[in-house]
């Protein structure tokens, strides 16, 4: 695919719908753990900025859950570690275009 707008490691990945996914996170070259998020276009091949997460965070799981009553879908984040490396037991869900703190 596509070069990512910047270089991360140890991020992840979910789908918004059919057509787009959000990367997620990830170690950078500053040694920090990136808050960044990108949407991906499978039809276009194209990343454009997404919403940057409330905590930056490497190796974390990520996924897409259906909302039982609305039906929406809400991509999640969880866990990994934060910056000076510590463990993360904290979860994000993007409801609306913006991150949002789960219950720990």
């Amino acid at each position: 695919g596509p070069d990512l707008p910047t270089v991360v490691w140890s991020h992840a990945i979910t789908s918004i719908n059919s057509t787009v996914s959000i990367l997620s996170g990830g170690g950078t070259v500053a040694g920090d753990y990136s808050s960044l998020t990108w949407y991906f276009n499978h039809e276009t091949n194209l990343f454009s900025d997404g919403p940057s997460l409330l905590e930056g965070r490497n190796r974390h799981g990520s996924a897409t859950c259906v909302d039982k009553v609305t039906k929406a879908k809400i991509p999640i984040v969880t866990g990994g570690y934060g910056n000076s490396n510590v463990d993360l037991d904290s979860t994000e869900l993007l409801i609306n275009g913006q991150w949002q703190s789960g219950t720990i």
